[in-house]
């Protein structure tokens, strides 16, 4: 039996249907406005109906779910109401997919790797970026060396360092700590 399943989208359901028919669906069900959090009614209906030998009939990969876990629940639940023997078939590609627990596992590997080269890629560009992160150092090299210079010499009030190198006591204090005396 081939059944087919079609969710209102942009294009519409009719094209959906229509398509659906032309590829000599036996019987046609779908959703009119599938709102989240509401489950999927209609595709859960025709998984349970489908046995060993039978089709699910989509226009697109996309129609069995909202997002990949729901077109992965969609396979999984194919093959366990059918006890593994009946195929989605993708209109769009003209391929059938028959889900098996070894894919489950290939695709699990596939995922954990993308989350972790998502992982690395980000860690990577945050440590890159906490390397060149905040300001310029006020005071560096030779300048600092004056500075501190200057700042214990007692010579010169600290308003007076802050002021010839361009910033504040504050700053003076920070870098060096309390003058001595």
């Amino acid at each position: 039996m081939r059944i087919g399943y079609w969710r209102c989208w942009a294009s519409g359901p009719k094209r959906q249907r229509d398509n659906l028919e032309a590829a000599g669906c036996d019987r046609i069900c779908g959703e009119e406005s599938p709102k989240r959090p509401l489950p999927l009614a209609e595709r859960s209906e025709a998984i349970r109906t489908l046995r060993a030998g039978d089709e699910l009939v989509v226009v697109a990969p996309e129609v069995l779910g909202r997002n990949q876990v729901e077109i992965l629940e969609a396979l999984t639940e194919t093959y366990r109401m059918s006890d593994g023997g009946a195929v989605i078939r993708d209109l769009s590609t003209g391929n059938a997919i028959r889900w098996t627990p070894e894919a489950q596992v290939a695709l699990d590997f596939v995922a954990r790797g993308a989350t972790n080269l998502l992982y690395r890629r980000t860690s990577a560009a945050g440590f890159a970026a906490r390397g060149r992160a905040g300001r310029k150092k006020a005071l560096q090299g030779s300048r600092l060396t004056a500075a501190r210079d200057d700042w214990f010499n007692l010579q010169m009030t600290g308003g007076q360092v802050a002021q010839r190198y361009g910033v504040t006591t504050k700053t003076l204090h920070d870098y060096f700590g309390k003058r001595r005396r």
